[in-house]
Formats: structure tokens, sequence, C-alpha cells
């Protein structure tokens, strides 16, 4: 079933996506080291994305830690495990650490692995970076769903993917065809951090 965890409020002052997107920083990169249920994972991080898939995003920290902790009762091994909105991918990159073998990651489609700059080149980087396998789909929601997905999933993970409500009925369009594809006892996991911006 859909447990959702959502953290505190943070009440932060000024900026909207919009601006953000008309005040884009230069296409540099960081590697960074988070650090997820007791594992080390480098990221690497841009100034700047369109989709907002740039970085690592609150969320990611806490659900990481939940799937370390239930290693062995919802993450199990020979779990077919999706991560819904990867952005950088670093729940991928933690559960393939933490041994799940079967590990897919998809996020908006702005090109595939050989795309400079897009969320699928980013991913592949991050996996090979880590020393873990990959299997990335750029998937944008809405659309019909790919092979791959149409598949049955025993898992589905996505952390601060509610952000903007313009998205949520190609959203909840995507969900209702993952969930129809995937088994009866399927679990999806969604945390969120709300941002409110002050008058």
């Amino acid at each position: 079933g859909l447990i959702p965890v959502v953290l505190d409020d943070e009440r932060e002052e000024g900026g909207s996506h919009e601006e953000d997107e008309h005040n884009e920083a230069a296409q540099g990169y960081e590697e960074r080291e988070h650090t997820l249920a007791g594992h080390v994972v480098h990221i690497r991080e841009f100034a700047f994305h369109s989709h907002n898939a740039n970085f690592v995003w609150p969320g990611s920290t806490l659900l990481g830690d939940f799937i370390g902790a239930h290693r062995d009762d919802v993450f199990v091994d020979g779990a077919r495990v999706l991560e819904l909105g990867c952005g950088t991918g670093i729940l991928s990159v933690l559960m393939r650490k933490l041994g799940l073998s079967t590990v897919v990651s998809s996020d908006c489609n702005d090109g595939d692995e050989s795309t400079p700059g897009s969320i699928a080149s980013n991913v592949l980087h991050n996996c090979e970076r880590n020393a873990v396998a990959h299997c990335h789909v750029p998937y944008t929601w809405g659309d019909e769903l790919p092979a791959v997905l149409s598949e049955p999933f025993d898992v589905i993970v996505a952390s601060d993917i509610l952000l903007y409500v313009k998205s949520y009925p190609v959203l909840v369009w995507t969900l209702e065809r993952l969930m129809s594809a995937s088994r009866p006892d399927m679990r999806f996991f969604v945390v969120c951090k709300r941002r409110l911006k002050l008058d």
C-alpha cells in the first residue's frame, strides 16, 4: 500500500520555481559524499537542471535510512525495486550497495546516457563512480509505460516528488499504471519535505 512520510515543515523566504529557471547557474558540478544507512555514496551534483534533478533532495537521506533499517523485511533479496523520480539516482546506488540485485531508476526523459547533462547520463556516472550495476529508464510521467516499467515491481520508492501540484495528474496517472502492473502486495514508500514561502 501507499505509505506517505512527511518531514517537518521548512519555511523559506523568497524565490519561486520560475525565478530559479530564469537564474540558471553555470553548468558546473561538484562531486559530493553522502552517508545513507551507514554507507558512503559519491554523487555528482550539478549547479542547475530544468527539472530540479541536479542535486540530492533532503528526503533522500530519511528514505535511505529507512531502506537500510528495513533491508531484511521489505527490501529483501530478489525484490524488484523502482526508484521513481530518481534525480541523481542516489537511492538506487544505495540499494545496490545494500546488495539488492534488481533495481531500476527512472526520471524525466531529457535525453539518454549519451546526452551531456541529462539525468540518464548523470545516473550512469553516479553508478559507475560507486561501482554498482546500472539500470535507468528515461520516462516522463503521463507517457505510456516502456516495457521495463510495465513489468511487476515489489517496491517503489520516491523522494521529494510532490513539489509541484501541476504535476499531480500525470503522476497519479503513472502510479495507477505502475500499481496495476505490479503485484497486489507491492509497497510504495514516498517521502517529501514541504517548502512553504513566507509572505
